[in-house]
């Protein structure tokens, strides 16, 4: 009997879905383009200072029946009529804490409602984003809450599987961004006094730092520092 996944867990595929997704066009596996063009869910990128438009997949301009052209024309008009106003305060309000943080190893998810034109009524979206082209952009995936198990299922089968990344994914989000910072260092070979140095802080502070950081990833030697750094893209 197939078991019934949590709410949880398929949140979790939707941002793991993401990091892979992202992992692939950094290692210049496949181009936006070519991607965004078989993803049922709409794909787009926005700048991360001012949130300017940059890139919509095909999947997203059939259903505003839109050119990128025409949505970067109306600009603010645009995003104010796509968005239900109670929701865009609140994941906007999410997001730029996000953007705050300049975390680009974490990933974000948010429920949204919105809707493709004016004649529709407004849908439950869920979206992740992260961080992109080092941090000039914020990569976003979106997809209606009816399909995204679905979609989920399609970018985990048809990216390139990473059963580490899939097994450690919640391990490594669990670690705080200057934790990341130390393990990224750690990974490079770095000691303790020399991280300590670059990074402004005490030798004890890196050491308890670098003692959290092995007990959330389980880490027994410095292979798997080295391991986890390259998995995640640090």
């Amino acid at each position: 009997m197939k078991r019934h996944r949590t709410e949880k867990e398929i949140l979790t595929d939707s941002q793991l879905s993401l990091f892979k997704l992202e992992k692939g066009l950094q290692q210049q596996k496949y181009s936006i383009k070519e991607v965004g063009e078989l993803l049922p869910g709409m794909l787009h990128l926005n700048r991360s200072d001012d949130l300017v438009l940059s890139y919509f997949n095909s999947w997203a301009l059939n259903r505003f029946e839109k050119t990128v052209d025409e949505i970067l024309e109306l600009g603010l008009e645009f995003m104010v009529s796509i968005f239900e106003p109670g929701t865009a305060f609140l994941f906007s309000k999410s997001l730029v804490q996000f953007l705050n943080e300049n975390d680009g190893s974490s990933s974000h998810g948010f429920f949204q409602k919105l809707r493709f034109n004016t004649k529709r009524e407004y849908e439950w979206m869920y979206t992740t984003s992260k961080l992109f082209f080092d941090r000039n952009f914020v990569f976003s995936y979106s997809t209606p809450i009816s399909d995204l198990e679905t979609n989920n299922r399609f970018l985990l089968q048809n990216l390139e599987d990473n059963l580490f990344l899939r097994k450690n994914f919640l391990k490594f989000q669990s670690l705080t961004k200057r934790e990341k910072e130390i393990l990224k260092l750690v990974a490079s070979s770095l000691t303790s006094r020399q991280i300590a140095e670059q990074l402004y802080l005490s030798k004890a502070t890196v050491s308890t730092h670098r003692k959290h950081i092995t007990q959330k990833l389980e880490l027994t030697n410095i292979n798997d520092w080295i391991r986890y750094s390259n998995a995640f893209n640090l």
